[in-house]
C-alpha cells in the first residue's frame, strides 16, 4: 500500500511520482505510477496485486501534474510504502 500525507493547513495538491527507475530524470522520465493528492488530505491506496520495481524505485513530488512538472511542493508530504 502507499500512504500519503498532505495534511499540512497551507497544502495545496500534490502529486506523488513513482518510477521503476533507480535514477530517472526527474521533468523528463515519465513516471510508472503518479498519485493525485487533494490538499489538507491524506489517502491511502492499496495495490492488490502489487507493483514490481525491478529496476529500482524512485520517487519525487510535485505541485505540477505532468512528466514535465518538478515544482516542489510547499509544505511537507509524507510518503510511507508497505512491502513485501
Amino acid at each position: 500500500s502507499v500512504d500519503i500525507e498532505n495534511t499540512h493547513a497551507s497544502s495545496t495538491i500534490v502529486y506523488v511520482k513513482i518510477y521503476d527507475h533507480k535514477s530517472p530524470t526527474y521533468g523528463t522520465t515519465d513516471p510508472d505510477i503518479m498519485f493525485t493528492v487533494a490538499a489538507v488530505t491524506r489517502q491511502v491506496w492499496t495495490i492488490a496485486q502489487g507493483v514490481s520495481m525491478s529496476n529500482g524505485g524512485s520517487l519525487m513530488t510535485s505541485k505540477a501534474d505532468g512528466p514535465d512538472a518538478t515544482a516542489a511542493p510547499d509544505e511537507e508530504v509524507n510518503v510511507s510504502f508497505v512491502m513485501t
